[in-house]
């Protein structure tokens, strides 16, 4: 009789945000930006950018040039549907 074989158990993160989202990178994110937000007196804007840069700069003391290209698209985006909202 053949042994039967399991399929290879997903992990935590892959069970959460989905193995094609995993693969695809991450990025960490201390949880002291999010939870003091306000105290920090960052807006969502400013919370948008750390979170754009922090995908780029791996490296403590290497900090990547970035293509504002994209990132401004995506920025842009976000002020539109900020500024219908108000």
């Amino acid at each position: 009789m053949a042994k039967k074989e399991n399929p290879p158990k997903l992990k935590t993160n892959e069970q959460k945000w989905g193995k094609e989202n995993i693969d695809a990178g991450w990025t960490l994110i201390p949880n002291a930006l999010l939870v003091h937000q306000s105290t920090l007196g960052l807006t969502p804007m400013d919370l948008n950018i750390i979170l754009q840069i922090a995908r780029y700069w791996w490296e403590p003391n290497n900090p990547r040039i970035l293509s504002w290209t994209g990132e401004s698209v995506r920025l842009r985006w976000y002020r539109a549907r900020r500024n219908d909202a108000e």
